[in-house]
Order: C-alpha cells, then structure tokens, then sequence
C-alpha cells in the first residue's frame, strides 16, 4: 500500500484517469485545483478530495500533479507558492520537457501515458506506456509507484521525445479525423458506425502484425483510377469539407507505393 499523497491541478480528462490510478495504487489525494467548478466539483468526488484554491497548496502533498494544457504549464508553475515547490512537482505534457519550469528551483518530473483519455472511457493501465522524465533521482517508493501506473516505464530522451509525440498524433489525432469522415459518409445510409468496427480494429491488428507498409491495401495502392474518381465524385457533391483529406492522402499513397 502507497503512502504517497498527492495534489491534482486541473480537472480534465488526464487529471480525471491519472488521479484515479494513483488512488487504484493506494495514493491518497489532498486537494483537487482547477478553475472549472464543474468539472472540479466531479473530480473531487472522484477523487474523495476537497477543492482547494491554488495559494493554498503546501507540504502535505509528496506530488503536485499538474494536468492542464501545454500553453497553461508555465502559469500554473508560476502560480505555485513556494511550499509547493518543496515537494516533487509533475507535468503530464507528451510534449514539453523540464525546461517548462524555467529556472525555478525544485524537484521536477515530467510523467507521460502514452494514451488519450476520456472520462466516459475506462482505460486499460496494463497496456499503457509511461514516460518519465526527472531533474531528480526519484526515491524508491515513488519510483516503485510510477512503474506500477502502466505497464512499462520508459526513461525520456531527447531522442524519443523528438520522435514519439509526433508519432502519437499520427496513430491518434489524425486517424480519428479519419473515422469522422467515414461517420459522416456512412450516416448517409441506413447503417450505424458499428458496422466498420471489425474493419477498424483488424486494420490496427495487420499493422502491428505485419508492419503498416505491408498492411496497405486500397484503390490508392492498386491506382485504380476508376474507383478513386467515383469516390471523389460522391464527396465533391457530398461531402466537399473531406475532397482535400481524400486527395492528399490517396496522392501520398501513390507515391509511396507506385513506382
């Protein structure tokens, strides 16, 4: 059982499923900061937590987890009194590095999950790759800890900082951009979403299985000219706000795989 106690700023959706693994880990939350009374007002009945204002935060806490967005980091670091900074202060950015604290001085982490969070969503920890990043050697039992949020704890480096929030937003972000075309498409019928639910989850399943080079099908890859202009027929009528994605990703396959 942890001892480690810990106060949460921000009540979104990496504040809402980080705080609850700590608790699952038995971590205890003291306070709960954010500026949304709502979503505040949910996460400390999560979190069994009071709400606390951000002046108030002192040395009770062995973590301050700050979860808010990138551009919001550096204010609230700023607006940390200096009892917090005493203790070990966490950023849960994929993107920013320790240099977000400036020339602050404290014990600084940056810890990652390499995951996107929704409330309504449960998330499964046992799958989920934790990066961790430190201007300290982190004690024993909150080392301990870390390596238990997710299945692996993996040490930030320049290099795989560089490379794996980029990567993250392909596989992430800009395949969900691709689903809500393909919603929007199918609406048009008399078929719900769930009828693409194999197709999705096997086409992940081939390119981690195969690799994505090797996964690749498609009239894109076959140049099947007749295909593709019918398909830009329908959404050039249809669908005009999808024409750009449809093209310029059916043009970046050719290319990659046409000779």
């Amino acid at each position: 059982m942890s001892t480690i106690k810990f106060t949460v700023i921000g009540s979104g959706n990496v504040a809402f499923h980080l705080g609850s693994r700590l608790m699952e880990l038995g971590c205890s939350c003291n306070a709960v900061v954010s500026r949304n009374p709502t979503t505040a007002a949910q996460l400390t009945q999560q979190l069994h937590a009071p709400f606390k204002n951000i002046e108030l935060i002192d040395q009770s806490s062995d973590l301050i987890l700050i979860c808010v967005p990138d551009h919001e980091i550096k204010n609230v670091i700023a607006s940390l009194p200096s009892e917090a900074l005493q203790q070990y202060v966490v950023h849960t950015s994929g993107n920013e590095t320790l240099d977000v604290f400036g020339n602050s001085e404290g014990k600084f982490i940056n810890l990652y999950p390499l995951q996107s969070f929704s409330k309504n969503l449960e998330v499964d920890w046992s799958q989920i790759p934790i990066f961790y990043e430190s201007n300290h050697d982190l004690n024993p039992e909150l080392y301990n800890l870390f390596c238990r949020v997710g299945n692996r704890l993996i040490l930030f480096n320049p290099n795989i900082r560089k490379y794996l929030h980029l990567s993250a937003v392909f596989t992430n972000n800009f395949v969900n951009l691709n689903y809500l075309a393909a919603f929007s498409i199918l609406n048009q019928c008399e078929l719900d979403n769930t009828v693409l639910s194999a197709l999705a989850n096997y086409t992940t399943k081939k390119a981690f299985l195969l690799g994505a080079k090797k996964a690749q099908t498609g009239p894109a890859k076959r140049n099947d000219f007749n295909t593709i202009q019918k398909h830009l027929t329908c959404l050039e009528s249809e669908f005009p706000e999808f024409v750009e994605l449809y093209k310029t990703q059916t043009e970046l396959i050719q290319k990659l795989f046409i000779s």
